[in-house]
């Protein structure tokens, strides 16, 4: 079958990604941090930074240090290694400063590192990242089954307030306790007349589903 969009919570797109972009300021701190210790910054450095905090660069610094001290002859051993002490030497608390805004943006978030782009000073999120959160808020009906069960919910919302109206018509009690709370989840309530509740589909029913909708109907004969 054709899949057929019924409902896209932009609000909830938006606000993920506004969340996620938050992130962005954050990483571009720590690139000119790189920067000005001769680093290039980049995805790896990134992933390497938020798990290690400023061990990474450290580590990286005095690689390539060790290749330039390595490759001479010294008579004395105190003197490389305080040339490779001099070559690691960052100024931590700005780093660890970056660390902690950088850690905290991205636990608030649903972005990871490795949704963040890299393209020589232009940061930002990746499409991949975009889609995944424009998809997990839009709401597909892609398969027969998920076709029937929501054809289906829309047929009890128009004959519980067909009856609802009919009740209310002749003066008789509202059926709106009918209505058992765990199926809530189902519909979206109105109330404009008294105890006379109105129900109607909500298609956000289909989020909270974990597993694909699959059942068999039984014919009534």
């Amino acid at each position: 079958m054709e899949a057929k969009v019924i409902h896209k919570n932009e609000t909830e797109i938006r606000a993920t990604i506004e969340l996620a972009s938050r992130v962005i300021p954050h990483v571009k701190d720590l690139n000119k941090l790189l920067e000005l210790d001769g680093i290039k910054p980049s995805t790896q450095h990134l992933k390497g930074f938020y798990q290690n905090g400023s061990e990474h660069v450290r580590q990286i610094l005095l690689v390539e240090a060790k290749k330039d001290v390595d490759g001479l002859k010294w008579k004395s051993e105190r003197l490389r290694r305080a040339l490779l002490n001099d070559a690691i030497s960052i100024d931590i608390s700005e780093y660890q400063k970056v660390h902690s805004s950088l850690t905290n943006a991205i636990g608030k978030s649903k972005v990871t590192v490795e949704d963040i782009q890299m393209s020589g000073k232009d940061v930002k999120l990746r499409q991949s990242f975009i889609d995944a959160v424009d998809e997990e808020f839009t709401i597909v009906i892609d398969t027969e089954e998920k076709k029937l069960l929501w054809d289906n919910i829309q047929n009890f919302c128009t004959s519980y307030n067909k009856i609802q109206d009919i009740l209310h018509e002749i003066g008789e009690t509202s059926i709106s306790d009918a209505i058992n709370p765990a199926f809530e989840e189902f519909f979206t309530c109105e109330n404009k007349l008294a105890d006379f509740i109105k129900i109607y589909p909500d298609p956000n029913f289909f989020l909270w589903l974990r597993k694909p909708v699959k059942f068999e109907l039984t014919n009534v004969e």
